[in-house]
């Protein structure tokens, strides 16, 4: 599979598979990438609930649920992960990063209101679902 950051392919491998949409879905998975004869191990992404599906657009993955929009890629090295964006919706905190890694940190408080929580949870649930090949 095709992570942004990183210019070859990734392994994602799960252990929990959920029917969603007639896709194998889960709400975890582990990320793997081989470079020069090595195996690198890169962690493990977790929404926390499996109504919340890992989702990937555009080599980027989603791993966010009712509480928090989560978005990582590969570092171009393909040896770990990048957590691009963080947004706690209860705190109405987080940061997030530009294509060039510039960090922006969000004290959004009031600001990040009903309508800005809605944005964010309606652009993850429109992203793509990961579907598993099962093996």
């Amino acid at each position: 599979m095709y992570l942004k950051g990183f210019n070859g392919e990734a392994l994602l491998l799960t252990q929990s598979i959920v029917k969603r949409d007639g896709k194998n879905t889960s709400s975890i998975a582990y990320i793997y990438t081989a470079q020069n004869g090595h195996i690198y191990y890169l962690g493990k992404l977790v929404t926390g609930d499996q109504n919340y599906p890992l989702r990937k657009d555009d080599g980027i993955i989603y791993a966010s649920n009712k509480f928090d929009y989560n978005t990582f890629y590969v570092e171009s090295d393909g040896t770990k992960m990048f957590e691009k964006d963080r947004l706690n919706y209860g705190s109405a905190q987080g940061f997030t990063h530009d294509e060039n890694k510039n960090y922006t940190w969000h004290e959004i408080g009031t600001a990040f209101n009903k309508t800005s929580k809605e944005h964010y949870q309606k652009k993850n649930n429109s992203i793509p679902v990961i579907n598993f090949d099962i093996k």
